[in-house]
């Protein structure tokens, strides 16, 4: 189940009190309408009822998907997970089958949903954004710190963004990945590969 709780608040900018539905798990198998709230940030909106100022109260969040078997974490600890799957497992949930990440980026979280939707191993994705980084900072020196997302609207694609450039896209590398999902090493390292923090950044 989706589990939330609604708080008191002030909006600062009228000092009128208001409420904030504050979710913390998000089962979306159940609930799949707050996807969308989730990848647009809504989930974390608050709109003052009466001078309807608007601001977003990032929070921690658990992103459960039963149908696919996937567990999120959208935390600054990794302690937040390890309790939640202690909980879990208390109460019987069998976890071997789960997909299960940590992040403390909001916008890896969002990645990593967008990744499993469309039944991408996250871990490979992460070799070929490594060398496609190393590469791009070769081609343009100049570009400052840069970021490769995984972003699937109408089509899935790799996106650069850096601080100094405007962000890049690329295509999926659709023959890359089929080729590492079929290499025995690559599957063997992924076998025995139990790491529930799969960040690039």
């Amino acid at each position: 189940m989706s589990h939330y709780e609604v708080i008191p608040m002030q909006c600062p900018k009228c000092g009128n009190m208001n409420h904030f539905k504050n979710y913390n798990s998000i089962n979306i198998t159940v609930t799949p309408e707050l996807k969308k709230a989730i990848m647009n940030d809504d989930i974390f909106k608050f709109e003052c009822q009466d001078c309807h100022h608007v601001e977003y109260l990032r929070h921690q969040l658990f992103y459960h998907d039963t149908k696919n078997k996937i567990m999120l974490q959208y935390a600054k600890d990794p302690e937040e997970i390890e309790q939640t799957l202690a909980a879990l497992k208390a109460e019987g949930l069998d976890l071997s089958s789960y997909k299960i990440r940590w992040t403390n980026n909001w916008y890896v979280f969002k990645e990593k949903i967008q990744i499993f939707d469309h039944h991408r191993d996250d871990r490979i994705l992460a070799i070929y954004k490594e060398n496609m980084l190393k590469k791009f900072y070769e081609e343009y020196p100049e570009a400052g710190h840069a970021v490769v997302f995984y972003h699937a609207d109408l089509s899935e694609n790799l996106m650069i963004v850096s601080e100094h450039m405007k962000v890049k896209f690329y295509y999926f590398p659709e023959q890359w990945y089929a080729n590492m999902m079929v290499n025995p090493h690559i599957q063997k390292m992924l076998k025995y590969d139990t790491s529930i923090d799969v960040n690039e950044d």
